[in-house]
């Protein structure tokens, strides 16, 4: 059973009022609450606080005389520390109850623009409602209508209404009334879904919306997932038909001419010791000269003399000019083989344009 608070909590206990605004130290307030400290072992830590009791006693002395204001009165007492109040709010003052019929009220209640009075026993001029008598006096009274068939307002109505205006023509006369036939078939003209939403047309939602159950009597079939828009031909010959992709893998033939830096070296190819041609006889000048005066010159170095007595000769051959010496290797090739580094990876190139993900139909029938 839920307990009706008559008597605040500690109403006669020793309780300590709370402040609204969180307090610098850190203490208890209703903005903040109990804060960490508060949880900490006192044995352990020197900063922990202590739970007071006349503190715990203030908070719910507080809690159950509000609830229990809301309990006796249905609203809670009017006081101007709560202002101001906002449209419709209900608060009970002088032993009403009022309700606010401004924003940001600010007065105390009583009978005015800015508070009404809630009360059970209403009169007529409290809702502003005439009294019987005064209806009575105010407006016709009851009669027999039927039977007369020309009583009390009806010579009085064929004066007011000019029949002759009621016509089923259009136009901008803001005499003529057009009939109630008139009025169902432009309205079914004006609102029929065939006229605003023939057989072909599309329809965008941003949100999961079927026009099947939309528009009840119709038939509409869904576009595609994962599609964008492309228009047709002007003669409507390739609508509906689709085609495309969002990502693509170059073949060989769409890559641009391009070239690729290659690095190699030849083969190893020993072709030894080479021997010259024989060429190039020819013969070099000597001079001897003897002590006895005798000197004989031969350039063939052919001629022989014999002495009675030993002899030493000694002397350079004479220089007989530069020549060279030819050797022929003949024409060859080497060969060199090899592969360029590896580039790429094929993977396939994302096409797709940046989009919005919308819901489309197209109405079939």
């Amino acid at each position: 059973m839920t307990k009706t608070f008559k008597v605040p909590f500690a109403a006669q206990g020793d309780r300590v009022s709370i402040p609204d605004e969180a307090q610098p130290n850190g203490v208890v307030s209703y903005a903040q609450g109990y804060g960490e400290a508060y949880g900490r072992d006192q044995n352990e830590d020197p900063t922990a606080r202590d739970i007071e009791r006349e503190k715990m006693n203030g908070i719910f002395h507080d809690i159950t005389e509000a609830v229990g204001e809301m309990q006796t009165f249905g609203a809670a007492q009017w006081t101007a520390e709560a202002q101001p109040y906002p449209l419709r709010g209900l608060v009970y003052h002088k032993q009403k109850l009022w309700q606010s019929r401004i924003e940001n009220n600010k007065e105390e209640p009583k009978a005015g623009n800015a508070w009404v009075e809630l009360k059970a026993d209403l009169t007529a001029d409290d809702v502003g409602a005439y009294s019987k008598e005064e209806s009575n006096d105010r407006f016709q009274a009851k009669g027999n209508y039927a039977p007369a068939g020309d009583y009390a307002t009806n010579a009085s109505l064929n004066g007011k209404l000019d029949k002759s205006a009621i016509v089923q023509t259009t136009g901008q006369s803001a005499n003529q009334i057009m009939s109630q036939k008139a009025v169902t078939d432009a309205l079914s003209s004006t609102v029929s879904i065939n006229t605003l939403y023939p057989i072909g047309i599309i329809l965008w939602f941003a949100q999961n919306k079927n026009p099947n159950h939309l528009f009840p009597g119709t038939t509409w079939k869904y576009i595609g997932e994962n599609r964008t828009i492309r228009l047709a031909a002007i003669n409507g010959s390739d609508v509906l038909s689709t085609g495309g992709r969002d990502s693509l893998s170059l073949t060989e033939s769409q890559l641009p001419a391009h070239e690729h830096s290659f690095s190699a070296t030849t083969s190893s190819f020993d072709y030894g010791t080479k021997s010259t041609t024989i060429e190039g006889n020819h013969t070099h000048s000597y001079t001897t000269q003897y002590s006895d005066g005798d000197s004989q010159s031969n350039p063939n170095l052919s001629r022989s003399y014999t002495w009675g007595y030993p002899e030493t000769h000694s002397g350079a051959i004479g220089y007989s000019g530069e020549h060279s010496h030819m050797v022929y290797i003949g024409d060859h090739s080497h060969t060199i083989s090899g592969i360029t580094a590896t580039a790429g990876a094929s993977s396939a190139i994302n096409i797709a344009n940046a989009y919005v993900m919308l819901m489309g139909w197209y109405r079939t029938a």
